[in-house]
């Protein structure tokens, strides 16, 4: 019995692998063994060690996830940046309520929720609800899909649970069925986001904003900036992101130049966050939420103003063309090449590390190879800078 005990002992508090992404690019892999906003500790090579956490970038779980569950179509998105799956929920004028699958029910204020969506993101509606959440609002939006397109009605959202909402218009309470309506958009008068310094995210998909957090080998305790709690069991995380502040994603920020010249009438015209066909970005069987892609006879460059160090970026041709493509790729810092190299459909994902300390204008060219532009779609997944 003893033995039985120990074994589920063994099992409960089992270790979690991660790796760990530091500022100073040396990556170390080992065991989170627990963690506060300030520390995180580790066992690495059979030693503990103590990181701060200003001093990192990523905590990745390398360990086995929670088995795929059923995918959500339903999205919460908070102000602070948060989006959340949900199953079940209740909206009233003061709060909402929703069942997460990976912690249960969680309540946040409803001044805390910026949108929430009842229907899949296709690719055909994704610019415009994205364009509708960023509109400058005068009042609430209930959001319909009409004749394939997204119509929406002004007004205010009085409540809403699984089955209905109901939607002032005009003075007068409308009651729709929810399985009609695609999302709602909150009027949000502009505050500064509320304070956070890590994001913690999931295996599926969701993201948290966390302003504070303790955890062990078992659980990881979150507070999120809304003010509501969570328990994460570490199976349903994926990672947590200390880059606030400290990172910044070129797919982020507009660049200050991009220069493109087709080579067809096919016009391929850089892409973030996704590749030239609209799909997430892929290099070998890894797919990437961040990053660019570009075709061949583009130059791109932005101003990094002389505040970042390093240039990281994982770089090949995208998995939906390869092995086809060839591309040659210069990448200079204030008119000094940093890199010059040429890139193969076939070639593995190659990991770029490149000294930025002083560059004003850091600047990446995609020239043709061997095969003039066929196939030539570059990817810079993770493109980001290092402070």
């Amino acid at each position: 019995m003893q033995f039985i005990g120990s074994m589920i002992l063994s099992w409960i508090f089992a270790a979690v692998p991660v790796s760990v992404s530091p500022l100073d690019g040396t990556p170390l892999a080992g065991e989170f063994v627990s963690g506060t906003r300030e520390t995180l500790q580790f066992k690495v090579d059979g030693e503990s060690r103590s990181m701060p956490t200003k001093d990192i970038l990523e905590v990745k779980v390398t360990g086995p996830a929670e088995p795929a569950s059923e995918k959500l179509v339903t999205e919460i998105g908070l102000t602070d940046g948060s989006h959340l799956a949900f199953s079940a929920l209740q909206s009233s004028r003061e709060a909402v309520t929703l069942e997460n699958p990976a912690f249960g029910s969680l309540t946040f204020p409803l001044k805390s929720v910026a949108s929430l969506r009842f229907a899949p993101l296709s690719v055909k509606f994704t610019e415009t609800w994205n364009s509708l959440r960023e509109r400058d609002l005068r009042q609430d939006l209930l959001v319909l899909e009409k004749d394939d397109i997204l119509d929406f009605h002004e007004g205010v959202i009085s409540s809403i649970d699984d089955q209905s909402i109901v939607f002032l218009l005009d003075g007068e309470d409308v009651t729709l069925p929810r399985n009609k309506v695609f999302g709602v958009i909150y009027y949000r008068k502009t505050t500064t986001p509320p304070a956070k310094f890590c994001d913690v995210r999931l295996q599926n998909g969701d993201q948290i904003a966390v302003k504070d957090l303790i955890a062990d080998a078992e659980m990881v305790n979150v507070i999120l900036s809304s003010g509501a709690q969570a328990n994460l069991p570490w199976t349903a995380v994926q990672s947590l992101d200390y880059s606030l502040g400290k990172v910044l994603y070129l797919s982020a920020i507009e660049p200050r130049d991009v220069k493109y010249t087709p080579f067809f009438d096919i016009i391929w015209e850089y892409t973030r966050d996704r590749n030239l066909d609209g799909q997430k970005l892929q290099l070998g069987n890894t797919v990437y939420e961040r990053g660019l892609c570009l075709h061949s006879r583009t130059a791109i460059r932005y101003r990094i103003g002389r505040d970042y160090r390093r240039f990281r970026a994982v770089m090949g041709i995208d998995r939906g063309v390869s092995p086809l493509g060839h591309v040659h790729v210069t990448i200079r810092g204030d008119e000094k090449i940093l890199l010059e190299t040429v890139v193969r459909g076939d070639d593995p994902p190659r990991p770029l590390d490149i000294d930025v300390t002083g560059v004003r204008d850091l600047e990446i060219v995609v020239d043709f190879g061997e095969d003039l532009d066929i196939a030539d779609h570059l990817t810079l997944a993770d493109a980001l800078i290092i402070k």
